[in-house]
């Protein structure tokens, strides 16, 4: 098989999966706002030279990388390429990058995350609000308590969250039961499991 087509076709296009070409950008832009902070038009003008050394150094010249062109070059180990491919990218190819890559370094991308938030917290909140309050029951007396304890659970983790409710109805847990027991492991368990899911194998596995 051709390599180099095998990259363009499954690797480069945002379409079709987590190519390089997204998660790249994506880093530079993480680099690029640590140093300047808020401060836009610097962002921008970092960008744009670095928008004009990508496509070089995707083919091996890394030239306008060390002149101030990368922030990531020579550190950059995030990758779906294999070890040691250059790419020589036909037009089509060149034009299908550059798309991806504006999706997330052009000036219009910039204006829309200058503050680079997310939504990730939203999101996790809105997962234990769900498991808190299933769409399937209406609780439309104790609602707002409901969402008051799912924010509670958010912020202190279910073990803390737990005995303080408890302490908190005047019902505290006996430490050394079986209960208390039972929580601890919980505790592990999901401290565990949010460790694992950031580290670069698992996020790697997880685009795979």
């Amino acid at each position: 098989m051709d390599l180099r087509v095998k990259c363009i076709n499954c690797m480069w296009k945002l379409k079709q999966g987590v190519p390089d070409a997204s998660l790249r950008p994506s880093t530079q832009f993480q680099e690029c706002f640590k140093i300047y902070v808020r401060n836009t038009d610097k962002i921008k003008q970092a960008l744009g030279k670095v928008r004009k050394a990508l496509m070089w150094c995707y083919r091996g010249d890394h030239a306008k990388c060390r002149d101030g062109g990368s922030f990531v070059c020579g550190t950059w180990t995030n990758s779906y390429i294999p070890p040691g491919l250059v790419i020589n990218p036909s037009k089509d190819d060149i034009k299908t990058i550059e798309e991806c890559i504006d999706i997330r370094l052009s000036d219009t991308a910039v204006d829309k995350t200058r503050l680079n938030t997310n939504t990730q917290k939203a999101e996790s909140f809105n997962r234990v609000l769900t498991r808190t309050n299933p769409k399937c029951i209406t609780s439309s007396r104790n609602f707002e308590s409901l969402v008051h304890s799912a924010a509670h659970l958010s912020n202190n983790g279910l073990r803390e969250s737990t005995k303080t409710k408890c302490d908190a109805i005047g019902a505290p847990l006996t430490p050394g039961t079986q209960v208390v027991e039972q929580l601890k492991q919980k505790n592990k368990q999901i401290t565990y499991r949010r460790q694992m899911s950031k580290k670069p194998i698992t996020k790697a596995q997880r685009s795979e």
